[in-house]
Parts: C-alpha cells; structure tokens; sequence
C-alpha cells in the first residue's frame, strides 16, 4: 500500500472502534503477476475522518 500508513482523526471513543480500516472493492484485471490500483479507504460512520488524501495505491502480486 502507498503511501505506507494514513493519519486518521477521532475522538477516543471512535478511534477505539476502528479495529482495521478497508478500501473500496478492487477488481484485478489480471490474475498473473502484478496488479496496481488506486482504491479509497473507508471509514466507517461516526466522526472518523482521514486527514490528506484518502486515497491509496494498492499492489497485488499474484503467486502460481
């Protein structure tokens, strides 16, 4: 994932239920070797935000 880690702003109580944070769904076009897209991440609802862009490079690398 690029860039390497996100800075997300809540209130304790929010922040203590993000347990893992997730992208919107990425279909490879592909299923050989590498597969590079650009994916939002998402937040759940509540008073979470992301601060920067919200926005990540996700690499698949596909194994036989």
């Amino acid at each position: 994932m690029d860039p390497p880690s996100l800075e997300v702003e809540a209130l304790p109580n929010e922040f203590t239920r993000l347990k893992a944070l997730t992208t919107e769904e990425i279909v490879p076009e592909t299923s050989e070797g590498l597969f590079t897209a650009k994916a939002r991440v998402n937040l759940p609802e509540g008073h979470a935000r992301i601060l920067g862009n919200p926005t990540v490079l996700v690499t698949i690398q596909f194994r036989k």
